[in-house]
């Protein structure tokens, strides 16, 4: 059964939050989810710096964030289920 086409709300909420996103006014800040109802965020900067430096850490994102002092300890809340997915 195919999902029913978004609400006029729900494209509404979807809009606002794009321009929400859209205004950022930051270029180094990275986001991730493990699967939950958060977003957390980090600086790409620092961990990109890390990665270089640590080419075979081969950690969870989590550890990798904490191991390289990129974690920013902030994080928003949404009000569903955030599924990570790769690929």
């Amino acid at each position: 059964m195919p999902a029913k086409p978004l609400t006029q709300a729900e494209k509404k909420w979807l809009a606002d939050l794009q321009s929400v996103l859209d205004a950022c006014p930051s270029d180094r800040l990275g986001a991730y989810t493990v699967g939950d109802h958060d977003v957390g965020f980090f600086d790409r900067k620092v961990c990109k710096a890390w990665l270089v430096a640590n080419p075979r850490a081969e950690l969870d994102v989590g550890e990798e964030l904490r191991a390289s002092g990129a974690d920013l300890k902030a994080s928003i809340r949404f009000p569903f289920n955030v599924d990570s997915r790769s690929g």
